[in-house]
C-alpha cells in the first residue's frame, strides 16, 4: 500500500456501488449492510483502478509532459491558439 493513493477512486465509486447494493442485494436497504457493501465493493474497485490505470499513467506522465507541452507551442504558433 506504500505509495498507493485509493482515495480517489473510493470516492469515485462509493456512491454508485451503494445505490446498486441498495437496489440489487439483499439486506441493501439496511443501512449498515449497505456501508458494508460500498466500502467492500468501492476500496476493491479502487485498488484495481490504481494498480492497473492511474498508476501506470502517472508513470507515463514524466514522459508525455514534454511532448505535449511542444505540440501546445506548435499549435500557438501555427494558428495563433493559446
Amino acid at each position: 500500500m506504500r505509495g498507493a493513493d485509493y482515495s480517489y477512486g473510493i470516492y469515485i465509486y462509493a456512491f454508485p456501488f451503494q445505490q446498486a447494493a441498495f437496489e440489487l442485494l439483499p439486506g441493501g436497504t439496511f443501512w449498515l449492510l449497505n456501508i458494508a457493501y460500498g466500502v467492500v465493493s468501492s476500496g476493491a474497485a479502487a485498488y484495481l483502478s490504481w494498480t492497473f490505470v492511474e498508476k501506470r499513467v502517472l508513470e507515463q506522465r514524466a514522459a508525455v509532459l514534454p511532448r505535449l507541452a511542444k505540440f501546445i507551442e506548435w499549435l500557438r504558433l501555427r494558428f495563433g491558439l493559446l
